[in-house]
């Protein structure tokens, strides 16, 4: 398994996803980054958004739109892909 080659001044817990253990890092994107992520806040971090696959990429790409620009990160729908990829529904 990776590691960090420094102290990661984030969560990282583990969670179960689609019934399987993942450790994932929880960026808190409230207020400004810690004093060693200077420069890390999410409008610089954040490239783009991929959504999708889902049923609804159109109602998404909205409500992401709005929440990125009520975030205050710059041209918001400029940074949204919707993929194209087709929703997959389980056989079982």
């Amino acid at each position: 398994m990776p590691t960090f080659p420094f102290a990661c001044p984030l969560d990282r817990p583990t969670k179960v996803v689609n019934g399987v253990p993942q450790e994932i890092l929880i960026i808190d994107l409230t207020g400004s980054p810690p004093q060693s992520m200077v420069g890390l806040e999410i409008s610089a971090i954040l490239d783009r958004v991929i959504i999708g696959p889902t049923d609804f990429p159109n109602s998404q790409y909205q409500a992401f739109g709005k929440a990125m620009l009520a975030a205050g990160i710059p041209k918001p729908f400029e940074r949204l892909v919707i993929s194209g990829i087709p929703l997959r529904t389980s056989s079982a």
